[in-house]
């Protein structure tokens, strides 16, 4: 239960330090609305993202907080 509390916490001190960030506040269950929104959020310029999701490959991705860092563009490859 500790480990929950602690999780919370830190969950709480990255929001206030990144204010700009987006958060992705849909379902867990609702994947498709996830990656939609997450998608838009990135096109729309965020820099940061709470709660991102994607799929790749039949691959479930959720990240707490992806931040872009420098000007890098396109795919990694």
């Amino acid at each position: 239960m500790q480990d929950l509390f602690d999780q919370g916490r830190r969950w709480a001190k990255s929001r206030a330090a990144l204010p700009d960030g987006v958060l992705i506040d849909l379902p867990h269950r609702d994947v498709p609305a996830r990656v939609e929104a997450t998608k838009q959020a990135l096109n729309a310029g965020a820099r940061v993202v709470f709660e991102a999701t994607f799929v790749a490959e039949g691959t479930y991705v959720a990240i707490d907080v992806l931040e872009k860092v420098g000007s890098a563009t396109g795919s990694p490859k």
